[in-house]
């Protein structure tokens, strides 16, 4: 935004003298946490949202010749007042010295911005009353007292009266020590400008005045008006005046006051964390008085509100709360069904195998038991025949071997610590050489290299000592043969156990159930395995079972494709 006007250098007695300048303000840069901030002058400015800090940099541009030296600006929707800066100051000053006239301490007040009621004019607007207090340091002597407008920063008027400034001693006493000279003394001094015991300093002292208020407070004071920013000026006490203090008294100082004050510099405005909403920035260039020049700039500004300050935010996230919540607890459910799940299938597994060990009991040893009982029987009831007699415990002898090997076989099969290879390779010696003993047939073994550490379950185990132990008592039975050779082996996850005879042989065309190969390829087929035979007449048969143990991280515990199936 850009207005041309034409603004005023300031004389004496605030009379204003035309100078034409084409000047306009604008804000060169806005940052927020410490990163600039794009804008266009020209349009509402956009703010991060929640930013602790924003800072606008602005200034007087297009400057030609004598240009307005102070700034003031004022954030609508946040600021009360405008705001001035805070190096726009102008001090009451008390400096004490020793005997020797060496300043050993000061004390100070400061009076910035503008007095309560400020209405454009020192003369016009109301006073303000003051009250200070301070202590003497150590080593004073005597004090002076100074009304400093020596600030560097500082432009404008400051006028002072009736102040009085007393002595309180250790033991109570109160002394006058110093007071501003009353409109009669100020009026009947030389020129009517030179009060009694007060004196002017600094580089330009005729910016130390009397002027004369109105109204209310009608009165000749003193005052400082600066429209010079390369300048400093003080009204302070005459040597002859100054009053002798001693170091731990309080000093009581009490005026009246009216001022207004700006800082020349400056060009920074501050604000920490401000709420969403739409405030309005406003900038007023002021002559070195504190006069409108009419040369303004106005911006609005927006913070957005912050997300999660907006209704649809706080709905969103419930809305996604409710349903992590319910998708949790669906998932928990989930996992305990899955657990439940999983324990009924291991119960299903175990009453499986506790079912197949009953019917193997039942099946096996029951009829080997009932068998046992009936020939028992029949060798005690024959008391005939001495030679029966003996053959028939001879058979119950044969038959509770056969019955112990069976338990034997059962309970082999059901204990989990002969759930690997090795254990299955050793159990298949010992089953296969009863078998072959009691036919009086030779037996070799070839079972190196079985590891214990491929697991294999207890129903696989029980399948493929039920096939080879069938195997075998074909070879027994159907064969006539002399001799039957075991080779296992296990490579690239694949367990082999082959059964070779010398007997007679036969034709593979010719195979009949009688053989129990039927049996032995059903039992494999539902561990996942198969079973082949190779057989010439009079070349001996050859039986190879295999079993393939599917791979997961290294060696795979066998049988987990059977409970998978099962």
């Amino acid at each position: 935004m850009c207005l041309a006007f034409w603004f005023c250098a300031i004389g004496a007695k605030n009379h204003l003298v035309a100078a034409p300048v084409t000047n306009h303000l604008e804000i060169r840069s806005i940052s927020a946490d410490n990163k600039a901030v794009p804008f266009s002058s020209n349009q509402e400015i956009r703010l991060p949202a929640y930013s602790k800090s924003v800072v606008f940099d602005f200034g007087l541009a297009g400057a030609n010749g004598q240009q307005p030296l102070r700034l003031r600006y004022k954030l609508d929707g946040y600021d009360q007042d405008w705001q001035v800066g805070t190096g726009a100051r102008m001090l009451l000053r008390f400096q004490f010295y020793n005997a020797a006239s060496e300043q050993v301490g000061r004390g100070e007040f400061a009076t910035q911005g503008q007095s309560p009621g400020w209405n454009g004019s020192l003369e016009t607007s109301p006073l303000r009353h003051r009250r200070e207090e301070l202590v003497v340091p150590a080593g004073s002597d005597h004090l002076t007292v100074i009304l400093s407008g020596r600030p560097s920063p500082t432009l404008g008027s400051w006028a002072v009266r009736d102040l009085v400034v007393s002595r309180v001693s250790n033991d109570g006493k109160i002394q006058p020590l110093a007071r501003s000279p009353s409109d009669a003394e100020i009026r009947g001094s030389p020129g009517g400008d030179s009060p009694p015991g007060w004196s002017r300093s600094g580089q330009k002292r005729t910016l130390a005045k009397t002027v004369e208020l109105v109204g209310a407070s009608k009165a000749k004071v003193l005052a400082i008006v600066d429209d010079d920013s390369q300048t400093y000026v003080d009204w302070r006490t005459d040597k002859q005046n100054e009053q002798p203090v001693a170091p731990g008294d309080t000093i009581v100082a009490e005026w009246n006051e009216v001022f207004d004050l700006g800082d020349f510099a400056l060009h920074l405005a501050e604000y920490p964390k401000l709420e969403s909403g739409l405030y309005t920035f406003q900038l007023q260039a002021l002559t070195a008085l504190g006069n409108p020049t009419g040369i303004e700039y106005t911006v609005k500004i927006r913070v957005p509100v912050v997300f999660w300050h907006n209704p649809w935010f706080w709905v969103t996230t419930l809305t996604l709360l409710t349903a992590l919540l319910v998708g949790v607890s669906r998932y928990f459910v989930w996992r305990h069904l899955r657990e439940k799940l999983s324990q009924v299938k291991q119960e299903q597994v175990l009453e499986k195998e506790r079912l197949r060990i009953s019917q193997d009991l039942h099946d096996d040893l029951g009829a080997r038991v009932t068998e046992i009982s009936l020939f028992s029987a029949m060798a005690q009831a024959d008391d005939s025949s001495p030679d029966k007699a003996h053959a028939g415990f001879e058979r119950i002898s044969l038959m509770s071997r056969e019955l112990v090997a069976a338990l034997y076989e059962t309970v082999w099969s059901v204990n989990p610590e002969n759930d690997n290879l090795d254990a299955l390779g050793n159990f298949i010696c010992q089953m296969v050489n009863r078998q072959c003993e009691s036919a009086q047939l030779r037996c070799r073994f070839d079972m190196v290299g079985l590891p214990q550490n491929v697991r294999v379950s207890s129903k696989t185990r029980h399948q493929i000592v039920l096939s080879v132990k069938e195997a075998v008592h074909n070879a027994i039975k159907h064969a006539h043969a002399s001799e039957i050779n075991i080779r296992a082996s296990y490579t690239d996850r694949l367990l082999s156990v082959l059964i070779e005879d010398n007997g007679r042989g036969f034709k593979v065309t010719n195979i009949t159930a009688g053989h129990g190969l039927t049996n032995m390829k059903r039992r494999l087929e539902s561990i996942g395995g198969n079973c082949t035979l190779q057989s010439e007449p009079t070349n001996g048969t050859m039986i190879q079972i295999t079993l393939s143990f599917p791979a997961r991280d290294g060696y795979t515990p066998a049988g987990e494709s059977d409970k998978q199936k099962e």
